[in-house]
């Protein structure tokens, strides 16, 4: 053989060759194709990876938990001061020992404001004319929100708002609900004194009361003292049914949409009236409950924050117009997280 020539082994050769039959006459045919198995990743490489997994999937969660509480808590109620003593939630304002009159004045005045409206009236004798009315409020948050009764306020072309430091506001109408003779107006201010919110489901007849107003619309800042004569006393006002707590704390025309305040200095009642009956009498006064009153602001906050237009709504129809859409949302939150749990099974499949 010449170094120069170039030879093979033809058996060599045929080393080297691969069979593409389809093996059909060869017994051991299922055994000459396997097909080359994936390599198995690393104990550790899975763990870190489920590790991370884990970790992002809980953090999702729990942004998804926040922003639901601060657009819950921003969209669809105030935040009050609650009182400690009945209560889960504390402030440093609220107080767990029995406060004499003078200490109740100092402390709830500040939430207590005037209110005059103006009102535009057509008569065909007497052409266009303006009558005016007077009345009170209770403010229940520090950026302006106020409950008063909606006969305050109803019909009113202006209405106008002075607080306990003698400053007047202009007012808008959030909300009115006259089967309670509850409305809610708000007026451009910040750092306001809030009224504590007291639970007027654990009032007792014969507990401290003072009421707080504007009687006669001119002698704003009153204080009077009684006590809860009745916790839930069934009345007709105007033709309305009412459960009321009945106070012999005297009250009088201007005082309506005032503060009944309990031996806490905390807020049991918006004031309605006195005897429907017999205005010669005294010792009779009414006021609505406080958890209803703010059941009732907190429907008409959510409505004007979901319509965003209607300056008066009625509380039932908010109600269930608020059902429908929390039950709606429910629903795309449902078949969200279902979606989210397929994905995340895929995933799992594709790594593991």
């Amino acid at each position: 053989m010449k170094n120069n020539d170039f030879t093979y082994d033809q058996n060599n050769y045929y080393d080297y060759q691969y069979d593409f039959t389809d093996g059909s006459n060869d017994p051991n045919a299922q055994n000459s194709f396997k097909p080359e198995k994936k390599p198995k990743r690393p104990l550790k490489t899975k763990l870190l990876v489920f590790i991370c997994l884990i970790v992002g999937f809980l953090g999702g969660l729990g942004g998804n938990f926040l922003y639901q509480a601060i657009s819950s808590s921003q969209g669809s109620s105030f935040v009050y001061k609650a009182a400690n003593h009945v209560t889960t939630t504390s402030t440093s304002s609220s107080s767990s020992s029995e406060l004499t009159t003078e200490e109740i004045a100092k402390k709830a005045s500040p939430s207590v404001v005037s209110i005059t409206t103006e009102s535009k009236t057509t008569s065909s004798f007497y052409g266009d004319y303006v009558t005016q009315g007077a009345g009170s409020g209770v403010i229940i948050s520090s950026d302006g929100y106020i409950v008063t009764c909606e006969h305050v306020v109803s019909d009113a072309s202006t209405i106008k708002v002075t607080t306990s430091d003698n400053k007047s506001y202009d007012a808008t109408v959030i909300g009115t609900d006259a089967s309670s003779d509850i409305a809610l107006i708000k007026i451009n201010a910040s750092n306001l004194t809030a009224a504590v919110i007291g639970d007027s489901s654990k009032l007792t007849t014969g507990e401290k009361a003072v009421a707080i107003g504007n009687p006669l619309g001119t002698l704003s800042g009153t204080v009077t003292e009684g006590i809860v004569s009745a916790t839930a006393r069934n009345i007709t006002i105007d033709g309305r049914k009412m459960s009321l707590v009945q106070t012999s704390a005297q009250v009088s025309p201007g005082n309506s949409g005032g503060g009944l305040f309990n031996k806490y200095g905390e807020l049991i009642g918006i004031v309605e009236s006195k005897s429907s009956s017999d205005t010669n009498a005294e010792g009779l006064g009414f006021a609505v409950p406080s958890n209803k009153a703010i059941s009732v602001a907190d429907t008409l906050k959510k409505n004007q924050n979901s319509s965003n237009s209607s300056s008066s709504s009625n509380s039932s129809s908010s109600e269930n117009s608020s059902s429908l859409y929390d039950n709606q949302q429910n629903n795309e939150d449902s078949n969200s997280n279902s979606s989210s749990r397929n994905s995340l099974y895929n995933f799992f499949n594709s790594i593991f």
